[in-house]
């Protein structure tokens, strides 16, 4: 009972390992406890395939597979232990005779290695999104720390004025322009520089003027115009750089709405690394994949055979039609059908009861088949026959043991009642020796019942030596049995010897005389 409960410890924990790694066929009550561990272990061998580029460790195995079959896997899976280098080993009879103890370490040892190749793969496909993220995406600058970016007083004049214009000028070559808004504020600090060049060009176009023109009234008129002129200019220069600095507001919100989407997409690629992490993902998106190709491939072949079908049918239509045309349509070709209506039947008849001897063969081979597949291969004898070797060592030590126990039990037991018998005895002597003493009548009576113990002790002195000089000669008789079979083994080896030295001579005259 002790042996069960244990054995049952054993496997909830090899199923709490299985599940762990994520094996959750491992929870379903109507599978048996050999498909659970055989299925786990193919499970987490193909789980553990990508660290190794070998097509034996994908291994693929069903419930409703025969006998054979899920012995092959057990071969397969005992192969790619072995293969996987694995510390501890385990035999496919294990698996079949449910060996807990053997099977609870490599089950440890696998979902150590299925748990470490999955951590290893998260940090792979964190690290790939990190580069693809950096290779697609770019990180705008904070809007706070540019101070070319604060706004700019109307009341600016010279060569600061100036300078703005150019730093605005060149900021809205490099900066990206959003989807929106992006031509007009692209194109306000260049009208904004325009301007300004225009303004500085009149004012020298003025002075250059004044040295030429010689009145001074027309000098003074057109300078007044050209102030008036420029007065209008700064005008709509100050309108365009509030509406600038408007749109640079607008970029600073469109600019903390990027911060927040991109915040929200590193979010969601760490949930999506996390979920594949834990669902193993891959293994089933490459098997998905390979299924894809099959299917793809089956409906190419649907499609080749339909239009081969249809090509066939066109065929037989017009093969039909022609024959149709050809044939007489007098009354001979009436009383002709007429004629071969009941052959017709007759031989539909023929072919209907052959199509059921048919499938009533059909039926018999399936069921030779299934027979077939029943019947244990040679590699299966060798299993089952180890099995039984096992277990026939097991039984002939719990067999010895239950003898030794037999044994102690009746020589405690015996000792048991002879120590009882000498105690009751030793208590009637002494509650009746100072009655007996005190007359001769009772000396004489206490001799006698001495004398009769005496002789009740010898008895069975007598008895347990006989019984001790029988199995001394049970004992003999086996020893000398066994010294024969030790003679008879050494003969054997001798003469099994002596057989390959001659074969070996056999076997070099032969390659001499070739």
């Amino acid at each position: 009972m002790e042996t069960d409960v244990e054995k049952c410890v054993v496997l909830e924990k090899i199923l709490e390992l299985l599940v762990s790694a994520g094996y959750y066929r491992a929870t379903i009550c109507t599978l048996s406890t050999f498909d659970k561990l055989t299925g786990g272990l193919a499970w987490c061998i193909s789980a553990a395939a990508h660290a190794h580029a070998h097509p034996n460790f994908y291994i693929l195995y069903h419930d409703e597979q025969t006998l054979g079959d899920k012995i092959k896997v057990g071969e397969a899976i005992e192969a790619a232990l072995r293969s996987m280098e694995c510390p501890f080993p385990l035999h496919a009879h294990q698996l079949q005779g449910l060996d807990y103890d053997g099977v609870y370490p490599v089950i440890q040892w696998i979902v150590s290695r299925v748990l470490t190749m999955r951590e290893e793969l998260g940090a792979e496909l964190r690290r790939y999104s990190h580069l693809q993220f950096q290779n697609h995406f770019e990180l705008l600058e904070d809007p706070s720390s540019n101070p070319e970016r604060n706004d700019v007083s109307p009341g600016v004049n010279g060569s600061s004025f100036h300078q703005l214009l150019h730093r605005m000028a060149q900021k809205s070559e490099t900066c990206p322009a959003s989807a929106e808004n992006g031509s007009g504020v692209q194109r306000a600090p260049t009208e904004i520089l325009h301007l300004g060049n225009k303004q500085s060009s009149l004012m020298n176009s003025g002075i250059i003027d004044g040295e030429y023109n010689e009145d001074p009234q027309h000098q003074v008129a057109v300078l007044m115009y050209k102030i008036e002129e420029e007065n209008f200019n700064v005008h709509q220069l100050q309108e365009l750089l509030v509406d600038t600095e408007k749109s640079i507001e607008v970029l600073h919100g469109s600019l903390s709405e990027q911060d927040h989407r991109k915040t929200s997409v590193l979010n969601e690629i760490q949930l999506l690394t996390q979920k594949i992490d834990q669902a193993g993902a891959i293994s089933l998106f490459q098997r998905l994949m390979s299924h894809l190709e099959q299917l793809k491939l089956l409906e190419k072949q649907e499609a080749e055979f339909r239009s081969h079908c249809k090509q066939k049918r066109s065929d037989l239509q017009d093969e039909v039609i022609r024959v149709e045309k050809e044939a007489p349509n007098n009354g001979e070709s009436e009383s002709d059908s007429c004629d071969m209506d009941p052959l017709i039947d007759v031989a539909s008849r023929k072919l209907d009861a052959a199509h059921r001897d048919f499938s009533v063969k059909m039926r018999a081979i399936s069921l030779l088949k299934r027979k077939v597949d029943d019947v244990p291969s040679q590699t299966e004898l060798i299993q089952y026959e180890r099995r039984f070797a096992e277990l026939f060592g097991q039984i002939q030590d719990k067999l010895r043991q239950t003898r030794r126990y037999y044994g102690t039990y009746n020589a405690l037991i015996e000792t048991k009642e002879l120590s009882l018998k000498e105690i009751s005895l030793l208590n009637s002597i002494s509650s009746q020796f100072q009655n007996a003493m005190a007359s001769a009548n009772g000396r004489s009576k206490l001799i006698d019942s001495f004398e009769d113990i005496a002789k009740g002790t010898q008895q069975k002195l007598e008895k347990m030596q006989c019984s001790l000089q029988v199995e001394q000669k049970s004992c003999n008789s086996i020893k000398e049995v066994y010294a024969t079979a030790v003679a008879q083994q050494r003969h054997c080896s001798v003469l099994l010897k002596a057989f390959e030295e001659e074969c070996a001579k056999n076997e070099s005259l032969r390659s001499f005389q070739n």
